[in-house]
C-alpha cells in the first residue's frame, strides 16, 4: 500500500473500487483500522482528505482529551461500530466533524459552524466515491445536528421539534435513532470517556416507543412537558 501510494497509482483507483472496499469494512469489526492503516501509509490523504485533515487540528482539552480531532474521528467511528451494525451510522459518525478542517487557526481549539462548515465537504466526498444516497443524507443530518442531541436536555420543546421536522423525524423515525447513535458515538468517543453513560439518548428511545398516531408536533410536545425532560 505505501508503494501505491508513492507511485500516485492509488489515484486511479475507480470511486466503485474504493467505495465497495470502503462499504465492507464499514460493515465489518473493527472498521477504524482500515482507515488508520491509509493514514500510516500515506493513502489517507489521497482517498479520504476530508478524515486526513483533521488530524493536526486541535479541539478543547475539556471535552476532548484526546484533542487530535483525527483521533477523536476513528474513536468515534470505533464507539459506532460497538453500538450499531448499520454502516451508514458509522460512515456518518466517522465524518461528522469534517467541518473542523476549514477552521482558522487563529479560531482553535474552538470550531464554530463546523457542522454546517462540514456539509460541502460531506457532498463533494460522496459525489468522489458515488457514495449510495442514504449514506450521505444521513451523514449530512448528523455532520449538522449532531452537536444539538447532545444539549437537547437543555432546549425547549420547540427546539426539539423543529430538529425532528428538519430530519423528517415524524415519518421516519429510524432516523431520529440513527442520530442518536451516531451522537452517542461522537460522546463517548473520546479518550476516557468511553464508559460514560448517554442519557441524552432517552429522549429518542422514547419517541421511537411512542405508536404512529403519537408522532405528531403537538401530542409529542405534550408528551415532552409532561414528562418534564425539557423546559417550556
Amino acid at each position: 500500500m505505501q508503494q501505491l501510494s508513492a507511485s500516485g497509482e492509488l489515484a486511479h483507483l475507480t470511486p466503485e473500487r474504493v467505495w465497495k472496499e470502503t462499504e465492507k469494512v464499514l460493515s465489518g469489526p473493527a472498521p477504524e483500522v482500515y482507515f488508520q492503516v491509509l493514514r500510516d501509509c500515506g493513502a489517507l490523504q489521497v482517498l479520504f482528505p476530508e478524515l486526513d485533515n483533521l488530524f493536526g487540528v486541535p479541539a478543547p482539552a475539556k471535552w476532548h482529551p484526546e484533542i487530535d480531532t483525527g483521533i477523536h474521528s476513528l474513536m468515534t467511528l470505533a464507539m459506532a461500530a460497538s453500538l450499531t451494525d448499520d454502516p451508514a451510522v458509522r460512515f456518518a459518525a466517522l465524518f461528522h466533524d469534517a467541518g473542523k478542517a476549514l477552521t482558522p487557526p487563529a479560531l482553535w481549539p474552538s470550531h464554530p459552524g463546523h457542522g454546517v462548515a462540514g456539509l460541502p465537504l460531506i457532498t463533494a466526498l460522496c459525489q468522489r466515491l458515488k457514495v449510495p444516497n442514504h449514506y450521505r443524507d444521513l451523514a449530512l443530518l448528523i455532520t449538522e445536528f449532531h452537536d444539538v442531541l447532545h444539549t437537547i436536555e437543555r432546549q425547549p420543546a420547540e427546539k426539539i421539534i423543529g430538529l425532528f421536522d428538519s430530519i423528517d423525524g415524524w415519518r421516519k423515525p429510524e432516523r431520529i435513532l440513527q442520530l442518536t447513535l451516531a451522537s452517542e458515538a461522537d460522546a463517548r468517543g473520546r479518550a476516557g470517556l468511553t464508559a460514560n453513560p448517554y442519557p441524552q439518548g432517552l429522549l429518542s428511545e422514547r419517541c421511537m416507543r411512542l405508536p404512529p398516531p403519537y408522532r405528531s408536533r403537538r401530542l409529542f410536545r405534550q408528551d415532552l412537558k409532561g414528562r418534564r425532560y425539557v423546559r417550556n
